[in-house]
């Protein structure tokens, strides 16, 4: 991952619902220990910060808070969208590129275009989704 000053978009998950999904809690061990992504209804609204790449941006939500964040710390399964739109997931070790070309990775590049807000990017793509129908 080569170094892109800009702005970055960090979607973190949301636990509580992540809990609630499945009874035996797999969908959250999926996403805390595979890193992997379930859709963004299990997502909280982005927060946009100045970063030059993927892991200053881990660097600043887990050791140097910004004073605007009152958040958890970035974490296995969350998804940071960089500068040139590109989706990524946390992993365990590193990060893994999600296809922006297929849900959930679009609607994740779609909310960082909108400052974050993930309820827009979703209701833009169903209301495509319809008028092609």
């Amino acid at each position: 991952m080569n170094e892109l000053v800009g702005i970055y978009v960090a979607f973190l998950a949301n636990w509580d619902k992540l809990r609630a999904l499945s009874a035996d809690r797999s969908d959250l061990c999926r996403v805390m220990m595979d890193g992997e992504t379930v859709g963004t209804p299990y997502y909280f609204d982005g927060y946009a910060l100045r970063a030059s790449c993927v892991g200053e941006v881990f660097q600043i939500l887990n050791l140097n808070h910004p004073a605007d964040y009152h958040q958890r710390s970035l974490s296995v399964g969350d998804v940071v969208v960089d500068p040139a739109g590109r989706v990524w997931v946390v992993q365990g070790m590193g990060w893994k590129e999600l296809d922006t070309q297929t849900y959930p990775g679009s609607d994740f590049q779609a909310a960082a275009k909108l400052g974050g807000n993930l309820q827009h990017a979703r209701a833009n793509r169903i209301e495509s989704e319809v008028a092609h129908v």
